[in-house]
């Protein structure tokens, strides 16, 4: 008998995605499938009419947070509700499955006891092309970037996961950054895994797509940008994630990409400061200067070089000024994240320390 397997739908403000997503669900061809969706408190409770447009499902089941609590604890809600099922399929509400045998070919792979994690390949929507900003930011994220065959990764993109429930009960869980839902659920998750030995694998057969549901704007993108740098930093100075990737290709791009931010911001931030030196002591400004061209010219190099893709001037000079902007977003953000989680990290050191010497 085929294990059971539960597939929870996170949704939050997005109804007409979240549809879709359950429709690829009923779609699979697996016998022993349950499907929860957990609206997080949405502003536009879409609880009704998800209700109303799968009726006849039993299989179906539908609930809502009264608070809005983060992805991780609505992931935790569903993973409470697992009973007898042996594996979790996290799908979030802006993507679809596009392969009918995604479950059984996922479950698969988890029946080899070292894996704990089995994802597929984010295709781009067929058919249609994808607003401009989107586009845009599409491939600032190498999400047009695509893995070949199965490999073994260093962390998942937490979009369409199957996990092995037990393992989950093992770490505890998902976790976010902090109690502010600073995101980086993702790189959390995976790192707890990785670190109780257990393998995560990408298979680029089981196909899906995300529709990259709030992302039309340059501002809703940055703001992605900010939080998510924000919750990585956090986690990093937790000691709750690592920067290991794996042999996904994808995810080596995406790694060299925020490598190219880092050293522009930085080198640019030292420059302002030996600028800042220069002005005082009257000593010479070509070293400030030289480190300054560096750092600009290696960012807009990596740019212009990943401009192929694009055939109009418009989109390539969009992507180039974005791709500047999106630096100074994220960076900073990152070690503001940092830098919080750092001091956390000091502070409960101090408590225990303390109640060690209470008790």
């Amino acid at each position: 008998m085929m294990p059971k397997v539960l597939a929870v739908v996170p949704v939050y403000n997005g109804k007409q995605f979240a549809i879709r997503a359950i429709r690829s669900l009923l779609s699979q061809k697996y016998p022993n499938l349950g499907i929860v969706v957990i609206d997080d408190s949405s502003e536009n409770d879409p609880t009704s009419s998800i209700l109303e447009e799968f009726s006849g499902f039993p299989q179906i089941t539908m609930l809502r947070n009264k608070n809005n609590v983060g992805l991780a604890q609505t992931l935790n809600k569903a993973l409470e509700l697992v009973t007898d099922e042996e594996f979790l399929l996290v799908l979030e509400q802006d993507c679809e499955l596009l392969t009918d045998d995604y479950v059984t070919e996922a479950s698969k792979q988890l029946r080899h006891n070292d894996v704990a994690l089995v994802t597929g390949e984010d295709y781009l929507p067929e058919g249609r092309e994808l607003p401009l900003m989107k586009k845009i930011f599409v491939h600032h994220l190498c999400e047009d970037v695509y893995d070949t065959g199965i490999v073994e990764t260093g962390f998942t993109l937490l979009k369409a996961d199957v996990f092995r429930v037990d393992v989950l009960r093992k770490i505890g869980g998902f976790e976010s950054s902090s109690e502010w839902k600073l995101a980086g659920e993702e790189h959390i998750i995976s790192y707890k895994i990785r670190s109780l030995g257990y393998k995560i694998i990408k298979d680029s057969n089981l196909k899906f797509t995300a529709h990259w549901d709030g992302q039309e704007k340059l501002r809703q993108n940055l703001r992605k940008e900010a939080i998510y740098g924000r919750g990585l930093g956090w986690a990093l100075a937790r000691t709750k994630s690592d920067l290991g990737v794996g042999g996904s290709r994808q995810l080596k791009r995406k790694k060299l990409n925020r490598l190219v931010q880092a050293q522009y911001v930085f080198l640019t931030v030292l420059s302002a400061f030996l600028f800042g030196l220069g002005a005082v002591f009257s000593y010479s400004l070509l070293i400030p200067l030289g480190l300054l061209s560096l750092a600009t010219l290696v960012e807009l190099g990596y740019l212009c070089f990943n401009t192929s893709v694009f055939e109009g001037a418009k989109e390539k000079l969009l992507f180039i000024i974005t791709g500047f902007l999106r630096s100074w977003v994220y960076i900073p953000n990152f070690f503001l994240g940092f830098f919080f989680g750092f001091m956390l990290d000091i502070k409960e050191r101090i408590q225990r320390v303390s109640l060690r010497s209470i008790s």
